[in-house]
Formats: C-alpha cells, sequence, structure tokens
C-alpha cells in the first residue's frame, strides 16, 4: 500500500508543482506491509505535507516522498521535543516511516517549535490557514504513529509520519 499510495499522491500534485520547478519523486519498496490508518486521511496529509513543501521552495528544488519499515537504526520521535509526538511500545507494533523530503528554505528553531499549532502559519495573510501541520500531527497520534519534523534554514525540511503496519513485530527476546 505504501508505494500505491505514494504514487497516487504524486499524481495528485503533480500538476501543482509548476514546470519543471519542482521535481517530485518517490522512494519506496514494493514488499512494504500495508499501513492501519486512513487512507482517505493520509493521502489529505501528505498533499498537504506536498504543498507546503512546494511552498518552501519559490525557486524551485526537489521533493521526495518515501516510505520504508522504521527499523531499530531508526530512533522514534522524542517527546521533549514541541514538534514530535511520542511513539507507542516500539518492540509491540511495526512501523513505517513515511518522509516528505525537501530542498527549501528550511525553518529555524522558533518557527520549528511552533510548526504544528493550529492556525500558526509562515504564509501571507490569505496563501495559508495554518492547520496542515497541525492536522498531520494530530492524524498521526490518533492513528497510533508520530510525526516529527527536522529542519534548518537554507537546509531544507523532513516532514516523517511513523504509522503503524499491518505486520506485528516478533517478541524480544
Amino acid at each position: 500500500m505504501p508505494l500505491s499510495l505514494l504514487e497516487e499522491v504524486r499524481q495528485v500534485v503533480t500538476p501543482t508543482l509548476g514546470a519543471g520547478q519542482v521535481t517530485l519523486s518517490v522512494q519506496a519498496g514494493p514488499d512494504l506491509p500495508p499501513l492501519l490508518a486512513d487512507r482517505g486521511q493520509l493521502v489529505t496529509v501528505l498533499i498537504n505535507l506536498v504543498l507546503n513543501a512546494r511552498d518552501a521552495m519559490p525557486q524551485g528544488g526537489r521533493l521526495v516522498m518515501s516510505a520504508r519499515l522504521a527499523g531499530a537504526g531508526d530512533p522514534p520521535p522524542d517527546a521533549a521535543d514541541p514538534s514530535r509526538a511520542a511513539l507507542p511500545e516500539l518492540s509491540q507494533r511495526q512501523f513505517i516511516r513515511l518522509d516528505v523530503t525537501d530542498t527549501g528554505l528550511g525553518m529555524d528553531s522558533e518557527t520549528l517549535a511552533r510548526a504544528t499549532e493550529p492556525f500558526f502559519t509562515t504564509k501571507p495573510p490569505g496563501q495559508g490557514t495554518g492547520l496542515g501541520l497541525a492536522m498531520a500531527f494530530s492524524f498521526a497520534g490518533q492513528s497510533g504513529g508520530a510525526l516529527a519534523i527536522r529542519s534548518q534554514p537554507g537546509q531544507g525540511t523532513t516532514v516523517s509520519l511513523w504509522l503503524p503496519s499491518t505486520r506485528m513485530d516478533s517478541p524480544l527476546a
């Protein structure tokens, strides 16, 4: 499901990316297990993330949507960081990590700390509601997963969603 889902989102958003200004690629293995999340809501979240990324690249750039199994080398978000939500116990469930990564303007630490607040936006009046990241954050938590944002000014941004898969991890020995 993750690969077909990302391809579906790519088809929907490609016409909005501008002729050649923003290139969008998808990276996901075909053997990933299905996600335990509402497909319609997830598509909406991913479209919002892609459009935010596009807006953060006014001069153009690269945008990558990727999916992979979250493993031991993929630390969960830190609950102490206000831009992140803690994952449930990792030993009891397998997660798929969906990343939306751009080469855009990036965010400073003050902006990053507020990025998931409802109605917070860096866009001019009339160009954004400030609900996209707040909705994504809420969706991730309600789905039993998490959201994390990594960003630095001039370095771009990666928004990561950890969502549970249908496959259970084997018990820890």
